[in-house]
């Protein structure tokens, strides 16, 4: 639904990756992802999401979860609360999966509808 990286798939450890539900792609790219994470031993985590259409913003990012903001133990996590949105099941999600780590919501809508969510919009560079 997104053309970056960070709306589609994202590390949670050197073996574990989280990413758009699987059974919501087209199939030559979820067979193609299967292969190559059975060739290198990756695990996947599959996370909900879902297409919000809007005529005057087609290419918006509402529904895309795994385009968190991460800083240190804190993780940032978009919902939309919106109708049919996937907000309580992705949160209960990422609870589960960063026990470790606090989990902080925020509704991203206005600058979603531009295309980007947390991790586009944050992007810093250390010099």
């Amino acid at each position: 639904m997104t053309g970056h990286a960070d709306g589609l798939v994202r590390f949670v450890d050197q073996n574990t990756v989280l990413g758009n539900d699987r059974e919501h792609e087209y199939k030559y790219w979820k067979n193609g992802i299967n292969k190559v994470l059975e060739k290198h031993g990756i695990n996947y985590i599959d996370i909900p999401f879902f297409e919000y259409k809007e005529k005057e913003y087609p290419d918006n990012a509402i529904g895309c979860y795994v385009n968190y903001l991460e800083v240190d133990d804190l993780i940032v996590l978009p919902i939309f609360e919106i109708e049919n949105n996937k907000d309580e099941k992705v949160y209960e999600l990422f609870l589960q999966i960063f026990q470790d780590r606090k989990i902080e919501t925020i509704n991203y809508n206005p600058i979603g509808c531009l295309g980007g969510l947390l991790n586009c919009t944050t992007w810093t560079i250390e010099e």
